[in-house]
């Protein structure tokens, strides 16, 4: 993968949060990236109809160089820590589409050892495709997060690479769109993909960094 065509995009994010309306979430929360700061909420609804809520509205443009989607809303977006385990988020967007949603993370003994890994391996090291392979088998059998890829294509054919600083698992979740409550928190009963992204059968939330194929990196 040439590095040197891979932007930097920092902050945290989770790839997929699936509950038993038939609704899944994803969130990204970027405080730096090529242009700029910006935040979303990714839904996509029981019938496959996927909405990216963003705020900015401008930052749109960006995401959907990477990935496609049904209707792109401007958002006011907040977020809000209560430690470092409890999050919770509030969306209000243009189209008047209401999202709150409470997460409880926690850190198992796997996420513990995979957490303890990254810390002690050399970045340049972390990079190379068989230390990668080890991470990806990590991953799925520690914490069972198959499919989810930490590297791969977007479904524009835009590469990426994930570089986590440290994992937590999601342990609790609960969320109301437009009033409506979206049921419990449970494993997806079908695939979510976006390209090689793909929404993992334990949902979990990546602090760090997900490098992404940017024309100007």
């Amino acid at each position: 993968m040439n590095e040197r065509r891979l932007g930097p995009w920092r902050g945290f994010f989770s790839p997929g949060i699936y509950f038993s309306s038939g609704h899944c979430l994803w969130l990204y929360n970027w405080e730096s990236t090529p242009v700029g700061p910006y935040t979303q909420a990714w839904v996509i609804s029981p019938d496959e109809k996927r909405t990216l809520y963003v705020d900015p509205l401008e930052a749109g443009q960006t995401v959907c160089l990477f990935h496609e989607f049904d209707n792109v809303v401007g958002s006011d977006l907040t977020w809000g820590w209560s430690g470092s385990q409890a999050l919770s988020v509030h969306m209000t967007a243009t189209d008047e589409t209401v999202l709150d949603l409470s997460i409880t993370l926690s850190t198992p003994l796997a996420a513990k050892l995979l957490n303890g890994m990254i810390k002690s391996s050399p970045r340049p090291l972390a990079k190379t495709a068989p230390m990668l392979a080890v991470s990806q088998a990590s991953l799925d059998i520690l914490l069972g997060t198959n499919p989810l890829k930490i590297t791969g294509s977007t479904e524009t054919g835009k590469r990426y690479r994930s570089d986590a600083d440290r994992l937590a698992v999601v342990a609790e979740a609960s969320a109301t769109l437009n009033g409506e409550d979206l049921g419990a928190l449970t494993r997806p009963e079908r695939e979510f993909s976006f390209g090689d992204a793909k929404t993992p059968n334990r949902p979990i939330f990546v602090f760090g960094t997900l490098n992404l194929e940017y024309p100007d990196s």
